[in-house]
């Protein structure tokens, strides 16, 4: 049977507002009548409404994180990161309330005027993010993971996609390329101004006009059918292509099975190298990869 308020001020021979003021310490208690109702509770075994102990230490132990779920989002790289905030979260005996609206602007809002949660963090940063205002006037402390267009007195967290797209460029100048393609997300994202979809473009393209060779792009729908519309749109503007820089994850096997269904192979005809996340300011990766299909001739 559960044990209630009630039952430990019966035993402690005291009225249940005095269980519940030495349960929330806001009022004055006699030591010795502390000692009775904490007495009453251990052998009682009571165990304390979360709510009673949320409020006697001003604390919630639960982190909000606004994450908009669309069809058009890397779904599998943002579970990731998800993942990651679930075990430090664990780690620290705290708990996480996942936000999924696509604006989440009043999503933050209710959860923070209802006192729900102690902190947010903040995924998907747009260049122009709604969301970031509010954040600055809510009396919680708060991360974006992503980087806004303006510098504001809010944590962020980011990888460096302008570097790792201009490092692409870099090593594929440096293997002699002379048409380099670059293959990026959805067009959603960009039009959303989503800020690592834009970056790690404009790093790339960047560095191919540094480099005096042509800026060729195209966004690509995750679908085979994407992969082979974009295939056929990047070489109708460049067909002297030899290299591709690809940043789009669900894509990136179905464009490489349509350039093996068009004849050209990989490595061979054609160089596929994926935009990685970098680690630091300075730090990118482009990793060479090979069909998983047999090359063709």
């Amino acid at each position: 049977m559960t044990v209630r308020i009630v039952d430990v001020a019966r035993h402690a021979g005291v009225a249940p507002s005095t269980v519940s003021h030495v349960l929330s310490g806001k009022r004055p208690i006699s030591a010795e009548t502390r000692r009775r109702v904490e007495a009453s509770i251990a052998t009682l075994g009571f165990h304390p409404h979360a709510g009673a102990q949320s409020i006697r230490r001003q604390s919630t132990n639960v982190v909000a994180l606004v994450l908009p779920m669309r069809t058009d989002s890397p779904g599998w790289q943002q579970m990731r990161f998800v993942l990651g905030v679930l075990d430090a979260a664990r780690e620290r005996e705290m708990n996480l309330m996942l936000l999924t609206a696509e604006d989440g602007v009043a999503a933050i809002r209710d959860v923070v005027d209802r006192a729900m949660v102690d902190g947010v963090i903040v995924m998907e940063i747009e260049l122009d993010d709604t969301r970031i205002p509010l954040l600055q006037e809510i009396n919680r402390p708060s991360v974006l993971i992503g980087t806004p267009r303006e510098p504001t007195d809010l944590v962020h967290v980011d990888f460096n996609f302008a570097a790792a797209g201009a490092l692409c460029v870099e090593h594929l100048h440096d293997l002699g390329h002379r048409h380099i393609g670059y293959l990026g997300h959805s067009q959603p994202l960009y039009d959303r101004g989503v800020g690592y979809a834009l970056r790690a473009r404009s790093g790339a393209l960047d560095a191919m006009a540094e480099r005096g060779l042509p800026q060729t792009w195209t966004a690509v729908e995750p679908t085979p059918a994407g992969a082979a519309r974009a295939i056929e749109e990047i070489l109708a503007h460049d067909p002297a292509l030899t290299a591709l820089i690809i940043y789009n994850e669900l894509a990136f096997l179905p464009i490489l099975d349509r350039l093996v269904q068009l004849g050209r192979s990989i490595p061979g005809t054609f160089l596929s190298s994926r935009s990685g996340k970098t680690t630091g300011p300075s730090r990118a990766r482009c990793r060479r990869r090979t069909s998983p299909s047999p090359p063709t001739s």
